[in-house]
């Protein structure tokens, strides 16, 4: 798509919510409190999953904008943003640039932003057009991310973050192949040698976590896992103490099974900040973590950012090993 057109599709989002009456911020509730972190945490983090910004649903496009004006409001200054796949709802260049114009509003309240692909992103097309453009959302955001590839690292507060990609167009699975693969043990070797806790951003959940594959709906034969390297990718990460597993896909919201546990393996399903939940005790759409860890724990707050009100029965504390 050319910069022109591009332009056109992102003012196309915004004539639709105008249209509608919604560009505006939605009404939140009377309970509403200011988005805030713990100021004691040692690294603070909004987490995401599912943004799915659209040229032609303009509802996920508003949710998406009122996630970000919660977070744009906040008292709080968070070190990370994460977005674990699913940023697109086809991974058009306009649906990115929309996208990138939400986080813009965060500005000064997120230091550091971090996105990974998800299926949607990537689906049938070649991976030199993929990687392009979500390069050049990472470009637009600052994210680190690798020209030409769909993975990279990096450390945030001396605590290190690794976010997997596809190598390929699919469908619905992950396509993670043995070079990314071998780049992969790697930074786990380095990254798990202190002891600090690793997070790992892949969109799809492993195999038999999570609910998987009894909450599944879609017409994956992987029934919403990873797909062929989930065992190699489980192998790996299940030799280290303190490894995050941050996952999507599922549409799942705050419940029974956003926690769970392969091995070692910290698996936790970030509920969808762009589109209605399938699953879940809580299932409406833009809800995300806010993420803090301290020397001893990681705490994972359940927040509305729509409503703009904490949920802090839904809240789960880890405890480190």
């Amino acid at each position: 798509m050319s910069g022109d057109r591009s332009c056109r599709s992102v003012g196309r989002i915004m004539k639709k919510l105008e249209t509608a009456g919604r560009q505006t911020p939605s009404p939140v509730s009377d309970a509403a409190v200011p988005l805030r972190a713990d100021g004691n945490a040692l690294l603070t983090a909004v987490l995401w999953g599912d943004a799915h910004a659209s040229l032609l649903l303009s509802s996920r496009s508003q949710t998406c904008l009122d996630a970000a004006r919660d977070v744009a409001a906040a008292e709080s200054v968070f070190d990370a943003l994460l977005l674990v796949g699913d940023v697109t709802e086809n991974g058009e260049t306009g649906e990115y640039r929309f996208m990138a114009d939400c986080w813009d509003l965060m500005r000064g309240r997120v230091k550091h932003y971090i996105p990974a692909t998800g299926n949607h992103d990537v689906r049938l097309r070649p991976i030199g057009v993929i990687a392009k453009r979500f390069g050049n959302f990472c470009d637009r955001v600052g994210a680190p991310a690798v020209p030409g590839k769909t993975y990279y690292s990096l450390q945030v507060n001396g605590y290190p973050f690794i976010v997997l990609g596809t190598t390929r167009g699919t469908f619905e699975e992950a396509a993670i192949d043995g070079e990314e693969l071998r780049w992969f043990e790697n930074e786990l070797k380095k990254s798990a040698a202190d002891g600090k806790p690793v997070f790992v951003l892949l969109h799809q959940a492993l195999k038999n976590t999570n609910g998987l594959p009894d909450i599944w709906s879609g017409p994956s034969v992987s029934k919403g896992d990873v797909g062929p390297q989930n065992d190699a990718l489980r192998e790996l990460m299940d030799q280290y103490n303190n490894i995050f597993l941050l996952t999507g896909h599922t549409h799942m919201g705050f419940g029974a099974h956003s926690f769970d546990r392969a091995g070692k393996i910290f698996c936790v399903n970030v509920p969808s900040v762009g589109v209605p939940s399938k699953f879940g005790e809580y299932n409406a759409p833009g809800t995300g973590y806010i993420m803090e860890v301290f020397g001893d724990r990681v705490r994972f707050r359940a927040r509305d950012h729509i409503r703009r009100v904490d949920l802090p029965e839904l809240d789960v504390n880890v405890l480190l090993e």
